[in-house]
């Protein structure tokens, strides 16, 4: 969980990109917490990622991207939940999610006794509060498309979509996509947990970027508890390009 608050004079500026506030998060990750206590400094930090492109999930995905770019790169294994932390602006009366992660909007309300927003969704000044607001985002190469509809449609128009060209891919949980006959089908997990679906979704943008696949289609998940947090990363990756059927 990442908490918004306003920045102190002593914090720079280069630091908070020119907003007049900053995000805050302590990690629970014990290497990252030993980096912490070692140093005994703050540390500013983006995401292990290229801007804009799937987030890192393993060691191996961030060797790809910053061999050579960087100094150092210290392999913690591989990131135990996948999804970037939820987001919550916290200069306002009412607390403020900017980005849903596996901190669920319930959860936070729970603890507080009282309502929080969700507007993970709009920019203030089309400028982003919070990393990961940017209409696209986590996007793999692939022109990537969100196809919503019931379970029957949604197999009915995959079936058609392969079989005219078997080169797309098809993403999306066991259920819906394990009666395709086509060559690339990446299987999310069951619907039945979410938290293996959000573990797997930026390993599969990786996957396509790997096989160089130019379109894919991703198919919709139910918006409950963590879902929200995982449609909001499919949407974004896919520019929301959405086919309802």
């Amino acid at each position: 969980m990442t908490l918004i608050l306003r920045k102190k004079d002593t914090i720079p500026i280069s630091v908070t990109g020119g907003l007049s506030t900053v995000a805050i998060r302590i990690p629970s990750h014990p290497v990252a917490r030993i980096l912490l206590e070692t140093t005994n400094l703050p540390i500013a930090a983006p995401s292990a990622n290229i801007s804009g492109k799937p987030s890192s999930t393993t060691f191996e995905n961030v060797l790809h991207d910053f061999k050579g770019r960087v100094d150092v790169i210290i392999d913690g294994g591989d990131a135990s939940i996948s999804l970037e932390s939820t987001v919550i602006d916290m200069t306002s009366d009412i607390p403020i999610i900017l980005r849903p992660g596996s901190i669920t909007q319930s959860m936070i309300e729970q603890v507080l006794k009282t309502s929080v927003l969700d507007q993970s969704e709009i920019l203030i000044d089309n400028v982003p509060k919070a990393p990961g607001m940017k209409y696209k985002h986590y996007a793999p190469m692939a022109t990537l498309k969100v196809i919503r509809g019931s379970n029957n449609a949604v197999k009915a128009y995959l079936l058609t979509k392969t079989k005219t060209d078997p080169k797309i891919a098809v993403l999306g949980p066991t259920n819906i996509i394990s009666s395709l006959d086509t060559d690339i089908v990446i299987d999310l997990g069951s619907l039945d947990n979410m938290n293996i679906i959000a573990k797997n979704l930026f390993s599969a943008f990786r996957q396509l970027d790997q096989l160089n696949i130019k379109e894919a289609y991703i198919v919709a998940i139910p918006e409950i508890g963590v879902g929200k947090a995982i449609m909001n990363r499919i949407m974004k990756a896919a520019n929301h390009q959405v086919i309802d059927i």
